[in-house]
């Protein structure tokens, strides 16, 4: 071989490698640039990802808010209701109690009565029984 062959030779040797070079530079260029866009996409579906969870938990504050309210308005609702029933039970008894004062006012009027002679001192005109739930047949319990 020639000296020409051997420069033509190593010009190709070199041209191969070159090229072998060119190749890899490029692929790791292009894997770079997919590595980067995968980052990149990464980042993206972080920031998303970051973004509703601030929603959700301002979403979720928000119906702590509403539910510690409505739990509220719930108590208030029953400390009404009690209050409620204790005035109804007061004015029962206070019902009770002008019943009572009414049955003695009329027996302490029939007993002042002259005219007042039927039995149990009543007279037939104003023999109204007085009905009471412990009296459900209404006999007259004056």
């Amino acid at each position: 071989m020639g000296t020409n062959e051997w420069i033509v030779l190593i010009i190709g040797i070199i041209v191969v490698l070159a090229i072998i070079g060119a190749v890899v530079v490029a692929g790791r260029k292009r894997q770079q640039h997919a590595h980067e866009q995968r980052q990149q996409q990464d980042r993206e579906h972080a920031t998303e990802l970051r973004e509703q969870s601030k929603e959700t938990t301002l979403d979720a504050r928000e119906r702590e808010a509403e539910a510690t309210g409505q739990q509220a308005e719930a108590e208030k609702a029953q400390i009404e209701s009690e209050r409620l029933r204790q005035e109804a039970q007061q004015r029962q008894v206070e019902a009770e109690d002008m019943r009572g004062t009414a049955g003695d006012h009329l027996r302490e009027a029939d007993e002042m009565d002259p005219d007042v002679t039927g039995e149990n001192g009543t007279d037939a005109h104003d023999a109204d029984p007085i009905v009471e739930p412990e009296n459900p047949r209404g006999n007259d319990i004056r």
